[in-house]
């Protein structure tokens, strides 16, 4: 009987045994594949913050490139506004020192250039006109006129008299095309015709000396108040 309790003790023992060791093994492997769900998880987590941080930088790039662009966009824009300078000359009209003619320069961008001061319906030079001020003048001139692009202001000065008087911001430039030439009531301009002056107008606005750019022929006038 002592030797059967001893056995069945015995086979207590090792089941307790085997039965710890498994309990173990399995907690061992429970820890394994928790582990391994912890992993994945912080890999799915870490992938997911890569692609949120990526998806931001990307968008803030994005957005930076954009902002630069807009930026060099509205620079762009102001350069070209700054060369298309405010018309000086719209509204305004001119007498001649050199003879009794008469430069009047409309609101609309039209120009009427009178023989006589006192006849206005025969007799003149008509078209439509454009007019670049300041160093506009030279961002401009070689844009409208090929043969000028690269002049000098040194070279434009040599048809005055007086040049050192002069400043580039009193420089003007005005390109026109003439469309009608009235003489003794006959057309005599079959086709438009393009011609252009440059010249300076006076810090008061009040003189204008301009040198005809095809012919050299040198014209001052005052403002007709």
């Amino acid at each position: 009987m002592k030797k059967i309790k001893m056995i069945l003790l015995a086979i207590l023992c090792a089941i307790l045994c085997v039965t710890a060791c498994t309990g173990q093994k399995q907690k061992e492997e429970e820890t394994k594949v928790e582990k391994s769900k912890e992993d994945k998880k912080e890999r799915k987590t870490k992938k997911k913050k890569k692609t949120t941080k990526d998806k931001k930088e990307k968008k803030k790039n994005k957005e930076n490139k954009d902002k630069k662009e807009k930026q060099e966009n509205k620079e762009l824009e102001s350069t070209e506004e700054a060369k298309v300078e405010k018309d000086v000359l719209a509204g305004t009209a001119w007498n001649s020192d050199n003879d009794n003619s008469y430069w009047v320069f409309n609101e609309d961008g039209t120009f009427y250039w009178y023989k006589d001061k006192g006849v206005t319906d025969d007799n003149y030079f008509g078209g439509s006109y454009k007019s670049y001020s300041g160093e506009a003048v030279f961002d401009s001139i070689g844009d409208v006129d090929p043969y000028l692009a690269g002049i000098t202001q040194e070279e434009l000065l040599k048809g005055f008299n007086n040049a050192d008087d002069y400043k580039v911001e009193d420089s003007l430039y005005i390109d026109t095309t003439y469309n009608t030439y009235l003489l003794d009531g006959v057309e005599k301009l079959s086709q438009e015709t393009k011609n252009s002056y440059y010249g300076f107008l006076s810090e008061d606005g009040k003189t204008l000396s301009i040198v005809n750019m095809s012919t050299g022929s040198l014209y001052n006038f005052s403002r007709d108040n």
